[in-house]
């Protein structure tokens, strides 16, 4: 007994130290729900956690804060931070920081430290004559005390006297050659235990997704031993919901079949069914039900319930909705969800129209640059991937910005910089070079200003991110406390706008880059309600996660979940099925099953034999048929060669509908679990959106890509017909050429026999 109460005090006091420390930061806005963030851990539950102290550890990195590249300070940058948080239900009782730091050989360093500071207190200070020109690795305790569920983290050049008189000397022209290195690789390894949490379904998606997680969420998902179609249609809407409220983050799917492990956990089920020897469907009808693991009830179930397919699409649907009661149960009432129109999926702008920034961004500062040395202000946008206009076309953006001018700042050498997808756009100059500026300097501290750049559409694709960076520079004579203002204020005004009137939707269909950069056609309506989905009738592990992982992502694509998506577990049965008509598809098959998706390929030159796919070399007829198209790159022989000579490999096959002329079959396959596991991540790999189009997508282990067309591609979208004229024949140039060749050898034939005949009755007349 002494025991569990030394447990229970040691438990309180690291809660009260917590929350003491959370409570001291100042309290600005993104701290106002942090007491409601705590009775989410705490409610009623303290007296469980005493049997519970169980550890877990985080580990965050530079890099996985976004800082690839690590942290750079120089004589004229001798501070620099990040921001990082931790998992609400989280509290540290053990943590260390790993500094990786290189300094090049500069004069003046012996006196010099770099000095560590989180949430305001110094960590430490290590001396720069310590660091080695290559790399030299120290390690500094951090106190529990000081870690909050926010934190900010900084790093600042200090001398030996600035420390000793507590402070710092923020401009040091003594260090002019001074580079510090601190590397991405340097982390915080942060050692805790994990609370128990209230059963509350208002906490949604608490404590299955932690958005303060820096770290990878893991979801995971429990089915029955066989799970039914109407388990994983139920099981696809969540994970899609999960994408949407997870942003831009990604999640990892863990599936169990008929085993309880002991995490958070979603389970999915339906009368009948037991999981793990027991009975969690209600028979009453469609419900939600939080209730304690029970091999742990440190974690929770949450159970997705229905005695049928409606009832369990309405139990997955109520996540996303905002009226979850703050209780662990909750029937859920019969509703109706319309279905989406075409191109009108949330996270989509609106082709047609003029859209300003304010739709754009979350809050109206939330462009807002404070101090000389800020952050990358950035806006996440996403288009249809199938957005069109005419070669020569512009996009225009305007930018509507502000310095904030004092007599402390130099504006012949500050600028802002505009990128789009990380490529370089324009640099703005600071300096107003128009003949009013002087006026209006003047009697204005902040000066508006405007800039519109005209963009080709080839820049955009279906995930877009603008970026902004004030790159300020201060006068020489600028004062320290200056240089820390935080009322200094340059920004990116809510009322620049970006031009989408003249875009249209118009493209090639199947289109690999589309495909991959937002789930394209499958995500033109963004319930799916056009989509079907194929999956083996007993579906394996990996294979379910794959279809998770699909799902989620078009979640987070469209932000809505795939309330209307159609799933098939029984191909044979389903062949005449009239949904099929209407219905782009996508098949979830590893390679040892194709032989139940053999039919499909019959007019394609994929050919499944003895375990092998083959590609089968077109006729003559057919390969001059492509050649007329357009078709320049069917490469049959390359992708051939790769399937037989590759003995692991992973990919996407995509081809018209054997049901109808205008829609897509995708399949997604794999040698093995391993690499099927593989492709969900090749699916969202940086880079991937801005390849070529193709049909067919392979990868294997090498980081070798294959970008192949191998099926003629059909048209998708509307353009009127002298535009759609114009864009035929700049892609299909051969056929042009043949056209008018062939038109002229007419038109020459014609006019040579016209001229003969003309000649032989002159010269008959002549004759006579």
């Amino acid at each position: 007994m002494p025991s569990r109460y030394m447990s229970l005090l040691l438990i309180i006091s690291m809660l009260l130290m917590q929350s003491i420390t959370a409570f001291a930061q100042p309290l600005e806005s993104e701290y106002t729900k942090l007491s409601t963030d705590l009775d989410f851990i705490l409610n009623n539950n303290l007296s469980d956690n005493k049997n519970n102290v169980e550890t877990t550890s985080e580990e965050i990195s530079l890099k996985k804060l976004g800082l690839t590249k690590g942290l750079t300070l120089t004589s004229s940058k001798l501070q620099s931070g990040v921001s990082f948080t931790l998992p609400y239900d989280f509290i540290a009782i053990n943590s260390d920081m790993r500094i990786v730091i290189s300094v090049n050989q500069a004069d003046n360093i012996e006196k010099e430290n770099l000095q560590v500071i989180l949430n305001g207190q110094s960590l430490g200070a290590v001396p720069l004559s310590q660091v080695d020109e290559n790399r030299s690795i120290f390690t500094l305790k951090i106190p529990n005390s000081l870690l909050s569920s926010k934190n900010n983290l900084n790093f600042q050049v200090i001398s030996n006297d600035d420390i000793i008189n507590n402070e710092w000397t923020c401009q040091r022209p003594d260090l002019k050659n001074l580079v510090v290195k601190i590397a991405p690789s340097s982390s915080m390894t942060m050692k805790g235990i994990l609370m128990n949490t209230r059963k509350s379904l208002a906490d949604f998606p608490r404590p299955f997704l932690d958005p303060l997680k820096i770290n990878r969420n893991e979801l995971t998902f429990i089915y029955s031993a066989s799970p039914t179609s109407d388990s994983l249609v139920s099981s696809a809407i969540v994970a899609s919901i999960f994408g949407i409220k997870s942003d831009e983050k990604e999640n990892d799917f863990n599936v169990y079949f008929d085993e309880i492990p002991e995490k958070h956990a979603i389970l999915f089920t339906t009368l009948g069914e037991t999981i793990s020897g027991q009975s969690f469907a209600d028979p009453n009808g469609s419900s939600l039900k939080l209730i304690d693991n029970p091999n742990n009830k440190k974690y929770k179930l949450l159970v997705v319930s229905g005695r049928n397919t409606d009832e369990l699409r309405q139990a997955a649907y109520q996540l996303f909705r905002n009226d979850l009661t703050d209780n662990s149960t909750m029937q859920v009432q019969p509703h109706t969800v319309h279905k989406r129109q075409a191109y009108d999926a949330p996270n989509w702008l609106s082709a047609k129209k003029i859209i300003p920034f304010s739709q754009l961004i979350k809050s109206p500062d939330a462009l807002q640059a404070h101090m000389f040395w800020n952050e990358e202000k950035k806006i996440n946008f996403r288009l249809p991937p199938d957005m069109f206009m005419l070669s020569g076309d512009k996009i225009p953006l305007k930018i509507d910005y502000t310095f904030d001018r004092k007599n402390w700042f130099d504006v012949d050498n500050s600028m802002l910089t505009i990128a789009l997808n990380q490529q370089f756009l324009k640099n703005v100059n600071a300096k107003n070079h128009t003949i009013v500026a002087p006026i209006i300097d003047f009697f204005e501290s902040q000066s508006n200003n405007s800039t519109t750049l005209y963009l080709d559409n080839t820049r955009f694709q279906g995930e877009n991110k603008l970026s902004f960076y004030f790159n300020i520079t201060p006068n020489s004579d600028t004062p320290c406390n200056i240089l820390s203002n935080n009322d200094i204020v340059n920004q990116i005004l809510p009322s620049s706008t970006l031009d989408l009137r003249n875009i249209g939707h118009f493209g090639e269909l199947p289109n690999s880059a589309w495909f991959l950069s937002g789930l394209f056609p499958f995500t033109k309506y963004a319930d799916l309600s056009d989509t079907s989905i194929l999956v083996p009738e007993q579906p394996e592990k990996d294979e379910v996660a794959l279809l998770l992982n699909l799902m989620e992502h078009s979640g987070r694509i469209t932000g809505f979940p795939v309330r209307n998506l159609t799933l098939f577990n029984h191909f044979e049965k389903i062949q005449s099925n009239s949904k099929l008509k209407s219905s782009n598809i996508i098949i979830i098959n590893k390679l040892k099953d194709f032989s139940a998706i053999q039919p499909l390929l019959s007019d394609t030159p994929y050919h499944y034999n003895q375990g092998n796919l083959q590609i089968s070399s077109p006729s003559l007829i057919h390969k001059t048929k492509l050649l007329l198209l357009g078709e320049w790159k069917n490469q049959f022989e390359e992708a051939n060669n790769f399937l037989l000579n590759t003995h692991q490999w992973r990919g996407s096959f995509s081809f018209k509908s054997p049901w109808s002329s205008d829609k897509v079959v995708t399949i997604l396959t794999a040698t093995n679990s391993d690499q099927l596991n593989k492709l969900a991540i090749d699916m969202i790999t940086p880079g991937r959106q801005q390849i070529e189009s193709g049909d067919t997508l392979l990868f294997s282990d090498l980081d070798d890509v294959k970008i192949l067309r191998l099926t003629p591609s059909f048209l998708s979208g509307e353009l009127p017909l002298f535009t759609l004229t114009i864009w035929f024949f700049s892609q299909h140039l051969f056929l042009l050429m043949t056209i008018l060749f062939g038109s002229l050898f007419l038109i020459s034939f014609y006019l040579f026999q016209r001229l003969k005949a003309h000649e032989s009755k002159r010269l008959s007349g002549t004759k006579k």
